[in-house]
């Protein structure tokens, strides 16, 4: 094993973890377009039962606090130039996401809750 691997690998099933939980009488939400995430959190925050947000996401983006300091940015790049194989995808997926942190966002207005739970 080099210095470079995890000293182990897992993988996680491949399911619908929200539709699992509606099968357990939670609320599940499927969030695949950064311009859901929003409209996510909003429904899970009100929800009258417990919710399970399930994101699908670009393992090659890290996920960035929003507000990172100088500290923690070099402390990152460094991980990456220590010999991460996906290096160069990750940053460019990495500067992409602080560009569009810096760019106005437009208004939502997808619905993401289920049809039975809307009025007319």
């Amino acid at each position: 094993m080099s210095t470079n691997e995890a000293p182990y690998k897992f993988s996680i099933p491949d399911f619908r973890y929200s539709q699992s939980a509606e099968h357990l009488g939670f609320k599940g939400i499927f969030v695949d377009r950064p311009d859901q995430v929003a409209q996510a959190w909003e429904a899970a925050f009100a929800a009258d039962r417990p919710v399970v947000v399930e994101a699908y996401t670009d393992p090659e983006v890290p996920p960035l606090p929003p507000h990172i300091t100088l500290k923690q940015a070099q402390a990152f790049a460094s991980t990456l130039i220590k010999g991460d194989p996906r290096e160069w995808r990750v940053i460019q997926e990495t500067a992409k996401e602080l560009v569009a942190d810096l760019m106005p966002q437009p208004e939502l207005t997808t619905d993401l809750r289920s049809p039975d739970s809307q009025t007319s």
